[in-house]
């Protein structure tokens, strides 16, 4: 039985592969191919982690930018269902934890305080931030 893809599975793939093609032809800025992970989309949006902190490009290409540039590690992007808000994982206080920041950038805030390392697995329609902990 043949399965159809969704259709932001292969918008993701796209957007990987175009990237991917685009650092190995003319390479970034600084000379580095980058790791391009976690993605998430919503409507035109693609969030995604690359050298450690979260970056924005539309779904058509472009130039990505920049959301995040803190010392520590973002991950595991998740766009609230009205495309405002941008929850992730980071560790900027020690362990892991949950934080949000609105999707156009801005400061981010601390959602969790549990320290068993919050990972962001999505939203749900209502816009709760779902998390998983260790």
């Amino acid at each position: 039985m043949k399965r159809a893809l969704p259709l932001a599975f292969v918008l993701i793939c796209l957007f990987v592969l175009v990237q991917a093609g685009a650092s190995a032809t003319t390479g970034s800025a600084a000379g580095r191919n980058g790791y391009y992970r976690f993605p998430a989309i919503h409507g035109d949006t693609i969030v995604f982690t690359s050298e450690g902190d979260l970056w924005t490009v539309d779904v058509r290409g472009g130039t990505a930018r920049r959301l995040t540039s803190h010392s520590g590690m973002e991950n595991y992007p998740a766009i609230s269902p009205d495309g405002q808000i941008l929850a992730f994982s980071a560790q900027y206080e020690g362990p892991t934890e949950v934080y949000t920041m609105p999707l156009a950038g801005g400061l981010p805030v601390r959602r969790t305080f549990s320290g068993q390392g919050g990972t962001v697995v999505g939203c749900t329609p209502d816009g709760t931030i779902l998390d998983a902990t260790r």
